[in-house]
């Protein structure tokens, strides 16, 4: 009798363990396990070098509410020159500079002669099965702003605070692994 509860026990573990299509990456963030980005940086034909600053981080400001209390937060994202992209958030209460600045949310970009941005990201959410999830924005000089709903049809609204949130170049004197994705 005790063999058939390990059995189904095993079993048990097995299935649940099998079904996440990710792993923890041992410096930081989520990776899937086999990745099927749409956006690669094979298919990232636009020269991208003029349009986008690959040497900094674009950061955006929230406050994230939790019950009653508020908390600020600074959300990031980071481009490479080759088309690879990765979001992540920063505590605002450290200095950037003291802070380790890991790939959480890593995936791929694409910018058209139009600057619009399209970003696909590889997101999990409280450990569950891990999505792609694409997004599109304006890169207007220094800034960019990423829609909050979905784009249709391609129409692009003008960008303002209540349909985009706004990410603004933030000059960072550090030095970022090359991506592992």
């Amino acid at each position: 009798m005790g063999w058939k509860k390990m059995v189904i026990f095993f079993s048990l573990v097995f299935t649940l363990f099998s079904c996440k299509n990710y792993y923890h990456n041992i410096n930081g963030g989520y990776r899937p396990k086999k990745p099927k980005f749409n956006l690669t940086a094979k298919n990232n034909q636009w020269n991208t070098k003029n349009l986008i600053d690959t040497n900094n981080i674009y950061t955006s400001i929230d406050t994230l509410t939790y019950g009653n209390e508020k908390f600020k937060s600074v959300f990031f994202l980071k481009f490479y020159e080759d088309g690879h992209s990765f979001q992540s958030s920063i505590n605002p209460k450290i200095n950037l500079k003291q802070q380790k600045i890991l790939p959480t949310y890593v995936g791929y970009y694409s910018i058209d002669e139009k600057k619009i941005i399209e970003i696909e990201t590889f997101y999990v959410k409280h450990k569950e099965r891990g999505i792609y999830l694409k997004e599109y924005g304006l890169l207007k000089n220094d800034t960019i702003f990423m829609y909050k709903s979905t784009i249709k049809n391609d129409i692009f609204p003008k960008p303002n605070e209540q349909n985009s949130t706004i990410y603004v170049k933030k000059k960072v004197v550090r030095f970022f692994d090359k991506p592992d994705w």
